[in-house]
């Protein structure tokens, strides 16, 4: 069974290098934040800096989810 966020949304795939990766996850844990919002934010910012309309973000279909741990 798909999640409703699947339907809606195209998924892109994005290699990084490891080392980049942790870091963009200690960054995000430290904002308290998911690194999927931060990709995001950076997309958003980019594609404005170029002139490039979205929408970028899909709506949740339902709240956020809490963070194990």
């Amino acid at each position: 069974m798909r999640r409703p966020l699947e339907e809606v949304a195209d998924p892109s795939v994005l290699y990084l290098h490891p080392a980049g990766k942790k870091n963009l996850r200690l960054y995000a844990v430290e904002r308290n934040c998911k690194v999927h919002d931060l990709l995001l934010e950076a997309v958003e910012e980019w594609a404005a800096a170029k002139g490039l309309a979205g929408p970028w973000r899909v709506p949740s279909a339902g709240p956020p989810r809490r963070r194990r741990g």
